[in-house]
């Protein structure tokens, strides 16, 4: 039975949710600042501000289901801050008028107890920074009556855009043991041998960190590199059915795309919205 949705943003995550519903059958509106996203038959990209109430009220209406896949301007806390609660606020209450559930793709900045293995069921409350935004829209959703799902995945290798090292691939990937073993099995895809990977020392991006910057920004998120970081998806694998697509099958699909396949542009909007 054909569907309606809606998709916000259209980058690597928004694209490829509204290409994969779109190429099942069902009616997809997408909706970016820049009226960008994929150009298929099914699928009505607007123009539109995810932060308009009168706006998003009127889009979202009829639809099945929301895909919440918008970003911040910039990777800041600054950014964030300013952005995303406001955005997503506004989206929960226009589909809350509609009956349709809003997905969330989420990251794993949230958890606090991050040396540990981080399951479904993990604690969810790091304070301070992006992570602390992160949790902030979390309770948020929790807060809100409109029914919600936040999928949480760590960053995915890909093909089919431009930007690989964040773009998604048909399948979840299964986190690289470590960055040096996700460029050895990308460089070996792509027929590239004995590629050098020389780490920045964690003192360094601290001290760099102390002035703003995109450093500082780094420096917060640089317990991810420096301790076993690892997530634990059985029960959503047993739940979903779903098992994740081995690093170096991943790989060399990323690959075949860059040698086959034509970057994906930005196409323009069917519809501006004022």
């Amino acid at each position: 039975m054909e569907e309606f949705y809606v998709v916000t943003g259209a980058g690597p995550v928004g694209w490829t949710v509204a290409e994969q519903l779109a190429l099942a059958g069902n009616q997809v509106r997408v909706l970016t600042r820049s009226g960008s996203g994929p150009d298929l038959p099914n699928i009505e990209r607007i123009r539109a501000d995810a932060s308009d109430t009168e706006q998003m009220t009127r889009l979202i209406s009829r639809s099945s289901a929301v895909f919440h896949c918008i970003h911040g301007s910039s990777y800041t806390h600054k950014a964030w801050q300013s952005e995303l609660p406001r955005a997503e606020k506004v989206v929960l209450e226009a589909a809350g008028q509609t009956d349709a559930v809003v997905v969330f793709p989420e990251s794993l900045y949230s958890y606090s107890r991050p040396d540990q293995a981080m399951t479904e069921n993990s604690p969810r409350a790091a304070a301070g920074g992006k992570r602390g935004v992160r949790t902030e829209l979390l309770a948020q959703r929790r807060d809100s009556d409109t029914p919600t799902l936040s999928v949480v995945a760590a960053m995915i290798t890909a093909a089919g855009r431009t930007d690989v090292w964040n773009s998604v691939l048909h399948a979840p990937t299964a986190a690289a043991p470590t960055f040096r073993t996700l460029v050895k099995e990308l460089s070996r895809a792509a027929g590239v041998q004995d590629v050098p990977v020389r780490p920045i020392p964690g003192w360094l991006v601290r001290t760099l960190g102390a002035v703003p910057g995109d450093m500082r920004e780094l420096a917060e998120m640089l317990y991810q590199f420096e301790q076993p970081f690892v997530m634990d998806s059985s029960t959503s694998e047993d739940l979903l059915g779903l098992r994740p697509t081995p690093l170096a099958e991943g790989a060399a699909a990323t690959a075949a795309w860059w040698r086959e396949g034509e970057p994906k542009k930005p196409v323009p909007a069917t519809k501006i919205v004022q």
